[in-house]
């Protein structure tokens, strides 16, 4: 398991613990059943050939936020963070208002909607300081 996944299982784990990070993620989410972030980790963009396919699932049951991550790739997530070498990708976690410059410099691509990627990393990774302080002991 590669560092961004344990990042990503650092989120799922955290996330339903945080009320900033359920406010939030209720206002995301809003009408929908949940939000679908795919990752494809250390590879080849013309050869379609990846290391690690995962994704996070967010949703709530019965008010409560349910996080998972799953092997693979989802039929239709909102997002696809596409990293083809993962000591970039982490700068993502690092540093969420860098990403447009991540993309800029070539070293991160995304498929589907940007806009849900920028709220998933304004809505979870960047509003709680606890989790944003683990999560950057773990890049570090």
């Amino acid at each position: 398991m590669g560092k961004i996944r344990e990042v990503v299982e650092i989120i799922a784990a955290e996330s339903p613990k945080s009320e900033k990070i359920k406010d939030s993620v209720k206002s995301w989410i809003s009408t929908y059943d949940g939000k679908v972030i795919g990752f494809r980790i250390n590879g080849s963009i013309e050869s379609s050939t990846w290391e690690e396919r995962f994704h996070l699932i967010i949703h709530f049951k019965n008010g409560d936020l349910i996080t998972k991550v799953r092997e693979g790739d989802y039929p239709s997530p909102e997002v696809i963070f596409i990293i083809t070498r993962e000591e970039d990708g982490l700068e993502i976690f690092k540093n969420p208002k860098g990403l447009m410059k991540l993309i800029r410099a070539g070293k991160l691509w995304v498929m589907a909607n940007l806009n849900e990627g920028l709220k998933f990393l304004s809505s979870v990774v960047a509003r709680d300081p606890e989790l944003f302080k683990k999560i950057n002991e773990k890049v570090a």
